[in-house]
């Protein structure tokens, strides 16, 4: 079964037969958290359904600055492993998966990719 076909088979929620309570990892510094309250968020369909996502959608987010998210929502769309690729506000962000991990988006970093 294909990726695309499994993350429409297991749903965007967390299932009953996941591998565990849903994982939120946040790598924003308190610094960031009050400069990068928007993200770009994805659903990834390669890390999806299995290890810490098992039974469940893995969702990858990179936080932005307010001048970075045409660049970042660019860059995220363009990325062949993301589908429902969507704009979030991260105050109270709540996603409904089994593993979500949020980057800080640097736009130097990737040009240097």
């Amino acid at each position: 079964m294909n990726k695309l076909a499994n993350l429409k088979e297991i749903g965007e929620a967390v299932s009953e037969d996941c591998a565990g309570p849903p994982v939120l990892v946040d790598d924003r510094t308190e610094a960031e958290k009050k400069t990068h309250r928007l993200a770009v968020v994805g659903t990834d369909t390669f890390m999806s359904g299995w290890g810490r996502a098992g039974g469940g959608a893995s969702y990858a987010a990179w936080a932005v600055r307010d001048g970075d998210l045409a660049g970042c929502l660019s860059w995220v769309e363009s990325r062949e492993d993301m589908i429902r690729v969507r704009v979030v506000s991260l105050d109270g962000y709540r996603p409904k998966a089994a593993h979500t991990h949020i980057y800080v988006y640097n736009q130097q970093a990737l040009k240097k990719w």
